[in-house]
């Protein structure tokens, strides 16, 4: 059996739930909102938090994940990514300043968009960048660039992705001479360079 907890204030304590079922099979517990007198954390579902504030826990979607680990914060879940991890986005993403992806990662948008107006939506930047994904997102960029490849980036893939920019949905610029760029199964509306 699967309890869905969606939201609710609950009292009593965590250790007043009662989680098995007259057949003796244990039953699973998943929450996924709700405010807490007790932590919830052991019970919360994939992609969500249990936020403390002054003993009350409030269980809310997180901005993004790697791997299992969620974060409250798409800048938290940035710092934390290491070379060749998913970084999972969560939720709409909208942004001022640019994106920097500076190490070998997979960016998946997991359906979600990504609103900037910042100059440039996304860079690319550097030799650890190398092997960069991009998928699974849609990119809304009233600046000049969605995508832009810098600073000796190479092997970039971006696939799965709906592109807009006020100039170039994708670009290499001179700084990334050596850059390769797979581009799959995405619509880009704008130049490519």
């Amino acid at each position: 059996s699967i309890i869905n907890v969606t939201g609710g204030t609950f009292r009593g304590g965590m250790d007043a739930w009662v989680l098995n079922n007259i057949e003796g099979e244990k039953a699973e517990l998943n929450i996924k909102g709700g405010n807490f007198n007790a932590n919830p954390t052991s019970y919360v579902a994939d992609g969500y938090l249990a936020v403390e504030n002054n003993g009350v826990w409030n269980v809310e979607l997180a901005a993004a994940k790697i791997g299992t680990t969620a974060y409250a914060t798409f800048a938290d879940a940035l710092a934390a990514v290491k070379g060749d991890e998913t970084l999972t986005l969560l939720a709409d993403l909208n942004l001022k300043e640019i994106l920097t992806i500076n190490k070998a990662i997979t960016f998946d948008g997991n359906g979600k968009t990504l609103t900037s107006s910042a100059g440039r939506a996304i860079n690319v930047s550097g030799a650890e960048a190398n092997g960069v994904k991009i998928q699974n997102l849609t990119i809304n960029a009233s600046g000049e660039r969605a995508i832009n490849i810098i600073q000796n980036a190479t092997n970039v893939t971006v696939d799965n992705v709906t592109a807009t920019a006020a100039n170039y949905t994708v670009n290499v610029a001179a700084s990334a001479p050596a850059a390769v760029v797979a581009i799959k199964n995405s619509t880009l509306n704008g130049l490519c360079t």
